[in-house]
């Protein structure tokens, strides 16, 4: 088990192995370097070793303690992903944190190196921003670990507005990317890459301004879906892409015009054998699987109470989920 608390300046690490009793793995909250941001993110690299992030700078870090950083060259490093082969450790670094916030450090970018600290392999980089108010919105591996699936999300077209407030008795000025109504979002494009070949293949999405709820790839790799919407949340689609060809095809779709709540998520059902996906057609929140295009669901759940969130085990056969029915967890 592993936890992140923070303390007074910043954070540390601390392990629970098993059922031992809990240790500090770090004290850079009590160095006199102490950066003032805390850790952002860990994973683990091996069963004794982990990488995290501080300040945007990326660390490696050993069961006794021992930091070393890695990627000295990068900044703003986030979304740590290790492949599940356990082989590379993919990050970004750049641009903004959000869609929402104008600061930003560097071009963004995603990349990907070895998990090994003492590889020489060269770090990949796997796709840049276009332009400096780009941003890796997220990113994903396949279960094999052959392709990963990312969005890149463009904000040139959004008005900027400046949001004026005091602090500490001085007027300050937070710049933030905001549309009106009528006026152009953020534009989103999906992305599948070999993370061990040069070059990425483009989905061609219907419109690239309305909203992605959340994408997969199928465990080989060979198939992505993306969970989309209009933008004012009417219509829900889903697309399934072959990433070899970018060829695209509407894998399920649904008009509802009392609509006002995004709640729909979407996984591939175990062996691949279809989507599991959740939404409220039918006035609560429930699951369904779709086993092929347009096929009819077949609902998984039912009643008057509502799923807020699921996990599909693959390995297992099982789906574990998150709603508001009494013992359902």
């Amino acid at each position: 088990d592993l936890h992140s608390f923070p303390t007074r300046r910043s954070s540390d690490l601390h392990i629970a192995p098993g059922s031992s009793k809990k240790r500090r793995l770090t004290n850079l909250s009590t160095s006199p370097d102490s950066p003032q941001r805390g850790v952002s993110g860990v994973v683990w690299l091996s069963k004794d070793r982990l990488a995290y992030t501080i300040s945007g700078r990326l660390f490696t870090v050993d069961m006794k303690g021992q930091s070393t950083p890695l990627e000295l060259d990068k900044s703003e490093v986030r979304q740590l992903r290790v492949s599940p082969d356990g082989r590379s450790l993919s990050f970004a670094t750049g641009g903004a944190d959000s869609s929402y916030l104008h600061e930003v450090s560097g071009r963004s970018a995603l990349w990907v190196r070895s998990t090994d600290p003492a590889s020489r392999q060269p770090t990949r980089q796997i796709v840049a921003g276009t332009n400096s108010r780009s941003f890796i919105d997220s990113h994903e591996w396949s279960a094999d670990s052959s392709r990963i699936a990312f969005v890149v999300g463009d904000n040139s077209t959004v008005p900027q507005r400046d949001v004026f407030y005091h602090h500490k008795g001085e007027p300050q000025v937070y710049r933030v990317n905001r549309s009106f109504p009528g006026e152009p979002t953020t534009r989103k494009r999906i992305g599948i890459a070999d993370p061990a070949a040069a070059g990425v293949k483009w989905m061609k999405l219907e419109e690239e301004q309305y909203p992605i709820w959340n994408y997969g790839l199928s465990s080989d790799g060979s198939r992505l879906f993306v969970n989309t919407s209009t933008y004012v949340v009417k219509r829900h689609t889903i697309y399934v892409f072959d990433t070899a060809s970018g060829n695209r095809e509407t894998f399920y779709d649904f008009d509802d015009p009392t609509n006002v709540s995004p709640g729909w998520q979407a996984q591939w059902a175990p062996g691949d054998q279809g989507l599991i996906i959740l939404t409220d057609r039918d006035g609560y929140y429930h699951l369904h699987h779709q086993p092929t295009a347009g096929a009819p669901l077949k609902q998984l759940t039912r009643g008057q109470w509502e799923i807020e969130s699921f996990e599909v085990d693959a390995k297992q056969g099982q789906i574990y989920l998150y709603g508001d029915r009494k013992s359902v967890v």
